[in-house]
Parts: C-alpha cells; structure tokens; sequence
C-alpha cells in the first residue's frame, strides 16, 4: 500500500514539473519564433527575390571589367594620337631645316613659337594665350587634322602694324671734319604697337599680338580686327548650321598674344614665304 501511494506521489511530482518545465520554456520559444526566426526568413526570401530578379554579383564584376578596360583602351588611344602628332610635328621641322632658310615653329602643346634656323632655335618665345577657329577642331573630330598637319604651312600674304625693315634717311657729312664734329646719334627705341598677320596655304590665317595694352590710336585698328574676326567665326558657325547649303571652304584661324619683343623679332626675322611648323 505505501509503495502504490508513493508511486502515485512520484508521477504527480513528474507531471507537475512537466508542467512547470513546458510553461517556463514555451513564452520565450514563441517569442523567439515571432521576433527572430520569422522576420529573418521573410527577409531571405525578399532578399533571393531581388537577386533573382536583378543582376548577379557576377554580372556588375564583368560590367566594372568592361568599363575599366574601355577607360585603358581610351587613355592608350589618346596617347598613341598625341605621339604621332609629335611625330608628325618632328619630322616637319626635320623637312624645313633642309630649306636654309628661317622658319617658324608653333607647339600650342607646349606653348611656345620658335625661330628656327636648319633645325637650330634662334629664338625661343611664350605663347602668353591663344584661341583657334571651329574649324579646327571640326577637323580634329573628323580625324582629318593629322593630313592637315602632314606637311608644313608657306606665308603667301602678311600684314602688319611696323615695317619689316624699318628705313632711317640721314644726311650724310660733307666733310670728314663735319663727321667727327657731329655728336653721337642715338638710335630712338620702338614703342610701337606690334600686330600682325600671316595668311598660309590651305586658308590657313596665323595673327599674332602684343600681350602689352595698346596706345589710343591703335585700339581703334584692334577694334576692327576683332570685330572682322568676329565676323569670320560668326559665319563659320553658320556653316556648321547648315552643313547640306553650298557654302565656300572654311577658314581655319589662330590667334597668338606674345611680348611685343618677341612679335616683333619674330614679324621681322621671317623671310618672304616663310614656312612653319604647326603642333595642336
């Protein structure tokens, strides 16, 4: 009889634990499904939605690969076109130092123009600014600017503000008593304003002016010109408007500001039909 009652005693007490043991675990299980497990496997699948419906990992490397070998094909296209204009621009000077004559060389690149004498610079001079005509760069984007640099530029007319070769009269002594008695004449400096232009084969115009502000009276000339320049440009933007119209052939032009030392050597250095060089 005890043992029947004691028995009875030890499953009551398992039950009761069971009990107590399920109530104490099941409230933090059903939290743990609510708060952690079921948003987590809601985000997955959204999250495996998207990758299935957007572009893999895998995909944006290749894209990152193609954009980046595109970017290294464009930087090695650029340089191999800047080492042949440098070729080009070598080889020309390399023709003109044949002529035995004095050339120009113009190195926008570098910003410089140069007096060169069988490939021997006479006198080197700094581009202070410089503008060029749509033209050019027309040309450029067409890939026809290399040919149109393949040979050198002839001058085949010119116009200046200062004579090539300024001319002094003096009266000469008529004794050699009156020339010793004669004081010492000194030769007046330049103040003149120095502009000029050249105007090459294949319509090419080079205009050079002096970086120093001009006097009153030779404004009024600047004024001019730039508005005659203004004009070309103007109809040169024209033409590109209306490409399929029979229009005459552009005019490619270059504008160079320089001291007005180095204008006017360069001006009064070059011979008639003097040749250049040309580097863009």
């Amino acid at each position: 009889m005890r043992k029947l009652i004691g028995a009875m005693k030890l499953r009551l007490n398992f039950k009761t634990t069971l009990v107590f043991v399920i109530s104490l675990i099941l409230p933090p299980l059903v939290v743990f499904l609510l708060v952690v497990l079921l948003p987590a496997v809601t985000y997955r699948f959204e999250e495996s939605s998207r990758t299935a419906s957007g572009p893999s990992p895998v995909t944006w490397v290749k894209k990152l690969t193609r954009i980046g070998k595109q970017g290294e094909l464009h930087e090695l296209s650029e340089k191999r076109k800047t080492l042949q204009s440098e070729e080009k621009f070598e080889q020309v000077r390399l023709q003109l130092a044949g002529s035995g004559e004095i050339c120009l060389s113009v190195d926008l690149r570098e910003g410089v123009v140069t007096l060169e004498f069988k490939g021997i610079p006479l006198r080197q001079c700094k581009i202070q600014s410089y503008k060029m005509s749509d033209s050019i760069r027309r040309l450029r984007a067409k890939s026809q600017l290399s040919q149109w640099l393949d040979t050198s530029f002839t001058v085949q007319e010119e116009w200046a503000t200062i004579p090539k070769a300024p001319i002094r009269i003096k009266e000469a002594p008529k004794s050699a008593e009156e020339a010793e008695q004669a004081p010492p004449d000194d030769v007046p400096v330049e103040t003149q304003d120095v502009n000029f232009t050249l105007q090459f084969d294949r319509n090419l115009t080079l205009s050079v002016k002096q970086i120093q502000p001009s006097s009153f009276s030779k404004r009024w000339q600047n004024t001019f010109s730039d508005l005659r320049q203004t004009l070309r440009t103007t109809g040169e933007a024209l033409r590109s408007l209306f490409p399929s119209k029979n229009w005459s052939q552009d005019h490619p032009w270059i504008e160079l500001e320089l001291s007005r030392e180095d204008a006017k050597a360069i001006y009064r250095a070059l011979p008639q039909n003097a040749e250049m060089a040309l580097r863009l």
